[in-house]
C-alpha cells in the first residue's frame, strides 16, 4: 500500500514515511522520525528521532529442544549454546498490527510506540 501525507504536513529532514502510512493534514514529523505501518492523526507533533510502526517485541513458547523446530527456534538454540533435550525455546511471535495515533497527540523525543501482535 502507498503512504499518504495530508496537505501542510511538515517533514523534518531525515524523517522517513514508509508504505503503508497515512499522516492527517497539519502533522508535523520532526527529524530523523520514522514512521511504518500506522495512521497519524491530523494535528500531531511527532519530534526528532520516533518510531511509530516498527516490529515489536514478542515471543511466544517454541517446540522442546531437539525436536522439528522454526528456523527462529534453531538460531536461538544456536546463539544460547547449552540447551538440554526437551527444553523449550522461545519463538518470534508475528507482529501484524499496526498503531492508530488519534488526532492532535504530542509524540516525544526519541519515543518508540511498537506495533503490535494480539488480538484478530
Amino acid at each position: 500500500a502507498r503512504a499518504r501525507v495530508g496537505a501542510g504536513v511538515v517533514l523534518g529532514p531525515g524523517a522517513v514515511v514508509g508504505s503503508s502510512v497515512s499522516v492527517g493534514a497539519g502533522t508535523s514529523v520532526g527529524p530523523h522520525t520514522s514512521l511504518q505501518h500506522c495512521s497519524i492523526g491530523g494535528g500531531c507533533t511527532l519530534h526528532a528521532g520516533v518510531r511509530i510502526g516498527a516490529d515489536g517485541f514478542g515471543f511466544v513458547p517454541g517446540t522442546p529442544a531437539g525436536a522439528e523446530q522454526s528456523r527462529e527456534s534453531q538460531r536461538l538454540e544456536r546463539s544460547v549454546g547449552s540447551v538440554l533435550e526437551g527444553d523449550v525455546l522461545p519463538v518470534k511471535k508475528p507482529q501484524r498490527r499496526r498503531v492508530v495515533v488519534g488526532r492532535d497527540v504530542e509524540v516525544g523525543a526519541g519515543s518508540c510506540i511498537d506495533r503490535g501482535s494480539w488480538g484478530g
